[in-house]
């Protein structure tokens, strides 16, 4: 429970009447776009297309739960991966760029995303 305080309290900075039922809502509105945004990229990987044409997520967000599900995904992983070797070292480059947010960065667009809620 007090994890769920800690996150509510943080909402709060931003939306005053927030509570924690608010703050449940607002997480799982996040893990569904996120899995919506997961779903596409594993199918994209799976139609045997290469780099350039796996999907490219539009979440800020996305890197940052992409280990747990990916923890999830390893058990029951079947496919086969058709990135070349070339093509995936372009890939990680890319990975590795957008993974140096530091928590600065990523506290600021957590504000501005719920910010953004607000305003709807």
């Amino acid at each position: 429970m007090q994890a769920w305080e800690l996150l509510k309290d943080k909402l709060q900075e931003i939306e005053p009447e927030a509570n924690i039922a608010a703050t449940k809502k607002k997480i799982e509105h996040m893990r569904s776009a996120f899995k919506r945004e997961y779903k596409k990229v594993k199918e994209s990987k799976r139609t045997g297309a290469g780099a350039n044409d796996v999907h490219v997520p539009n979440l800020w967000y996305y890197n940052l739960l992409l280990p747990i599900f990916n923890k999830k995904d390893e058990q029951s992983r079947c496919g086969v991966d058709t990135l070349s070797s070339d093509e995936e070292s372009r890939s990680s480059e890319h990975e590795k760029g957008r993974k140096k947010l530091n928590i600065l960065q990523i506290k600021k667009k957590i504000n501005k995303y719920c910010s953004r809620i607000i305003a709807r």
